[in-house]
């Protein structure tokens, strides 16, 4: 494995980033995921950006990248058990109100695999820990 790519997760931020091609940060979210070799997208995060594409985009862009997330290799899909939906609760009952329940999965997925977040949500991104097996994170900022 090249020691200059790494292992990540996703927030809906970035993804629609890199599916919206006149989205601000596009070029910059492509440029961080050609470091990547591996992430893991929590399925509710996966609904929230077929939403947001759904509803702000179109149906057509939704579907168009439903099919892309889920059958790329580079790509595992997580879903959440009952006994981590109560870890993750506990959690997001501490965090700041701007928080909503997907971050803080996001935010507990993260302390668990120790892996960074790619976001452009600022809160979010600030409330991350710095992997410690990691020098080179590929966190994203506005």
């Amino acid at each position: 494995m090249n020691q200059n790519k790494s292992e990540t997760l996703l927030d809906s931020s970035a993804l629609i980033a890199l599916f919206v091609e006149n989205d601000t940060f596009h070029n910059t979210v492509k440029e961080t995921f050609s470091k990547i070799t591996h992430s893991t997208l929590l399925f509710s995060v996966f609904e929230e950006v077929i939403a947001v594409l759904h509803h702000r985009v179109n149906p057509t862009k939704a579907r168009e990248v439903s099919a892309v997330l889920l059958n790329n290799q580079l790509i595992t899909i997580a879903t959440i058990t009952n006994q981590h939906t109560q870890e993750i609760n506990e959690l997001w009952q501490t965090l700041p109100d701007d928080i909503d329940f997907v971050d803080a999965s996001l935010l507990w997925a993260q302390k668990k695999y120790n892996l960074p977040i790619i976001t452009f949500d600022t809160l979010l991104n600030s409330l991350q820990k710095k992997p410690t097996n990691s020098t080179d994170s590929p966190y994203l900022t506005q």
